[in-house]
């Protein structure tokens, strides 16, 4: 076998081995990058109001029986709690929330009841499905929202906004954390 032969089947292997290689990597690259492509961090969807320097507040508890509401009012407890704010029956401040999930793909839009002569403005946009998911996206959606209890008026309420796999944990501590530090940003 001449030099040159053996030269030519040596690179021939190798370029057969190289587009094995990128043949497997573009096979797992979906799989490498599908978390990504569903999963978003908390954020702050919208904020009403001023933000306060609020130091006591009465975090309304949830029905023992509501799990999800339980799991949620644990999670904003302690985050008030490292933050110094003290939770009493007796504040000035009454605060209330409400989370909830839904199918990402499907919009959640705003009305008034009974007006059937304007659209409804989108919350949430519908999340167009990517190539890329290998699971199906839920919305996870958090509101606060915290009463003068003199007056009974709205002072500050915020909405949060997670992306997960369904079937994951949802992200209490997570949108806890964004929600409280929305209510008492100065």
């Amino acid at each position: 076998m001449s030099k040159a032969t053996a030269s030519k089947r040596l690179i021939g292997s190798s370029g057969k081995l190289r587009r094995r290689h990128i043949t497997l990597l573009v096979a797992l690259a979906p799989i490498a990058l599908a978390g990504c492509a569903v999963k978003t961090p908390p954020q702050i969807r919208t904020s009403h109001g001023e933000s306060s320097a609020i130091t006591t507040l009465n975090l309304l508890p949830p029905d023992e029986k509501q799990t999800q509401r339980m799991a949620m009012h644990s999670a904003l407890v302690k985050e008030f709690g490292e933050r110094g704010v003290s939770l009493s029956p007796q504040a000035d401040n009454i605060g209330e929330f409400a989370i909830a999930s839904t199918d990402a793909n499907l919009g959640v839009y705003m009305g008034k009841a009974g007006n059937t002569g304007e659209e409804p403005r989108p919350v949430a946009e519908p999340r167009d499905p990517k190539w890329l998911d290998i699971c199906s996206p839920v919305r996870v959606q958090a509101t606060l929202a915290v009463f003068d209890k003199g007056s009974g008026n709205l002072t500050k309420r915020s909405r949060a906004h997670s992306t997960i796999c369904k079937g994951d944990a949802l992200p209490y501590a997570t949108l806890s954390k964004v929600l409280a530090d929305d209510l008492l940003a100065q």
